[in-house]
């Protein structure tokens, strides 16, 4: 399904994707604000972990940020009850936010494969949040304790494992309204979730199942969301993977991304400037009426006049004395 939302619409996904298909590339205007924010990996539950390798942009001014871990850099690690939870990977975060809608989003050539990947479509935008991990690790250690599940736990060779997890989050303006899109891809996933399990690591996956206790399942230890998206009052955001570990109480999100844009998101033009208007001149003159052609009819009774005047003169003097 795809993950367009509009900012009229954000609950019916089908509808959304019909409005911003109707609008078309044609539509796209200038959007006078937009931002963009990423981050690696981060945990909520029991013991939180913080966002790792963060990046943010705005605009206005348009902004483009990023920020990477390198490679070797030590994986983020999480003291737990049932022992030490290693969540380990490579993090790179892409943030833009312009006020053309110039941005290509990175997935927007992605291949779709159900459960693993959904590509953008919206494209150009103005404003992307992208956010990979690489080489990802979820592992329990040692336990360091008698506990018979953590002792289990600890002996699986890996919860979770992943090549890369993708996600990018992006915004629009279309027709005054922003439009919202999120994508994401998984690439080799692995561990207890990513396939067909080996045969001794299935027999540890049920020696671990029976010490939890009748009707357990492998969700009861680990469970996987890829594609998560949840929006948001100004845009929409999205996990590229989320991990429960209900064992733990905890909730692992790998790749996290998202795009905003505000309502009636169209750059407003500048009015153009008025032109000075010169005052308008008093009805009277100082020196008499400006009606027109009053002065000119005046003249043409006084010619009238001197007229019949001449005329009464030379009759008189044409007349014979009797």
């Amino acid at each position: 399904m795809r993950r367009v939302l509009s900012a009229a619409i954000t609950t019916a996904t089908c509808v959304a994707t019909f409005v911003a298909a109707a609008a078309g590339p044609a539509g796209a205007e200038p959007a006078r604000a937009s931002s963009a924010a990423g981050s690696g990996l981060s945990a909520t539950g029991a013991l939180p972990i913080s966002p790792t390798i963060t990046s943010s942009a705005s605009q206005p001014p348009d902004q483009d940020n990023a920020n990477a871990s390198t490679p070797g850099a030590p994986p983020a690690l999480l003291k737990l009850p049932l022992g030490t939870l290693a969540l380990a990977g490579v993090v790179g975060v892409n943030t833009n936010a312009h006020q053309a809608d110039n941005i290509v989003p990175q997935l927007a050539a992605a291949p779709v494969t159900a459960g693993t990947s959904d590509p953008v479509t919206v494209s150009p935008d103005s404003a992307r949040g992208l956010a990979k991990t690489t080489s990802v690790g979820l592992v329990f250690t040692a336990p360091g304790s008698i506990d018979p599940i953590a002792i289990a736990l600890s002996a699986l060779p890996g919860l979770l494992t992943a090549d890369a997890v993708t996600a990018e989050a992006v915004a629009k303006c279309v027709n005054n309204q922003p439009v919202f899109e999120t994508g994401y891809q998984i690439a080799g996933l692995g561990g207890l979730v990513g396939g067909v399990l080996s045969g001794p690591v299935q027999t540890l996956l049920n020696t671990l199942l029976g010490l939890i206790g009748p009707g357990a399942v492998l969700s009861s230890v680990i469970s996987i969301t890829p594609g998560a998206v949840t929006p948001l009052s100004d845009g929409v955001a999205i996990d590229g993977l989320q991990v429960r570990l209900p064992l733990l109480n905890e909730t692992i999100v790998v790749s996290h991304a998202e795009a905003h844009m505000p309502p009636g998101c169209r750059v407003v033009a500048a009015a153009a400037p008025v032109a000075p208007v010169a005052p308008v001149a008093a009805r009277l003159a100082t020196t008499g009426s400006d009606v027109p052609f009053l002065p000119l009819g005046m003249a043409m009774v006084a010619v009238a006049v001197l007229g019949g005047t001449v005329v009464r003169r030379s009759r008189r003097q044409a007349t014979p004395i009797q």
